[in-house]
């Protein structure tokens, strides 16, 4: 089973308990928010209280309200004692998550330009000191790092890309919802594109997807990404990465570029964002160079 199924199943179970419709929102939105986080095909049955405990840290990046953080705990942590209890999640993990506090420094909520020039650096290194299939991977982890700091995509997003769906100047994906969304390429994202197409793709297994895993003709796993992102900033930079905090690092280096930028419908747009702090109004289209031109000024990393 995966996240999101989870994830409706549990809210589906406070139906049939005929909670308040108020509460089935809240939960719904909340544990939305951590699907969005975690990857909605993350495995349940590989959940573990690092990742949740990770979530918490997260949300106190956020600048919610302490009655709203401890909401939002609670959902996760009804919803993880639901799967247990059903046999989904094989152990308890909720026990060492109901203690503890997460507080969090704000700065390790986005990497710095230095730390995305470091970052890229480490990958393009895992590239020149390999050759052939080794070669092939660093190249492919370099472009899965490009997508996230380049497009802010998330992880599901980037996992199920599909070969049909790249053009020259843009990405087509499907985010939540199953609303696809078309987001403008960067020239050096492109590039790199272009590189992994010809140079890594051919020693991968034949697949509908730009980053194929094994040979069943299916796409690597939001857990798989995951531990590239991971392993890799621990590496390169000595900390923790992982892929919400790049899609982050996107949105918030590309505000603070051009204060212009702070109308939150453009920003919304890139992201696909649906909720009431980033307003959802049009997909941005694949010919809108201006978009596109502009951004690769601010994201010039």
């Amino acid at each position: 089973m995966e996240l999101h199924e989870l994830r409706n199943k549990f809210i589906q179970s406070l139906e049939i308990k005929k909670r308040s419709p108020h509460t089935i929102r809240a939960y719904g939105n909340d544990l939305d928010q951590l699907v969005e986080y975690l990857g909605s095909e993350e495995p349940v049955d590989q959940l573990d209280e690092f990742a949740i405990h990770r979530f918490f840290q997260h949300l106190e990046t956020c600048g919610y309200k302490h009655n709203t953080k401890t909401r939002k705990r609670k959902a996760v942590l009804s919803m993880l004692a639901y799967g247990q209890r059903k046999g989904w999640i094989p152990r308890d993990i909720t026990v060492e998550l109901t203690a503890g506090k997460y507080e969090t420094s704000n700065k390790d909520n986005v990497l710095t330009e230095d730390e995305i020039v470091a970052f890229f650096a480490y990958m393009e290194r895992q590239i020149s000191d390999h050759t052939s299939y080794h070669k092939a991977l660093g190249i492919r982890n370099r472009l899965i790092v490009e997508l996230f700091l380049k497009t802010g995509c998330r992880i599901a997003e980037i996992a199920s890309i599909e070969k049909d769906k790249i053009t020259p100047t843009s990405l087509t994906v499907v985010g939540k919802g199953e609303k696809e969304r078309t987001i403008p390429l960067f020239a050096k994202t492109a590039r790199w594109i272009d590189r992994y197409w010809t140079e890594a793709l051919p020693y991968f297994h034949a697949s509908e997807y730009l980053f194929p895993s094994g040979s069943s003709g299916r796409h690597l796993s939001s857990r798989q990404i995951r531990d590239i992102i991971t392993k890799a900033g621990y590496a390169a930079l000595g900390r923790h990465v992982h892929p919400h905090l790049l899609r982050h690092s996107f949105a918030t280096n590309l505000l603070a570029k051009d204060p212009s930028m702070t109308n939150l419908k453009r920003v919304s747009r890139i992201l696909g964002h649906v909720n009431p702090y980033f307003t959802l109004d049009t997909y941005i289209a694949a010919s809108d160079d201006r978009d596109r031109d502009e951004m690769a000024v601010y994201l010039d990393y």
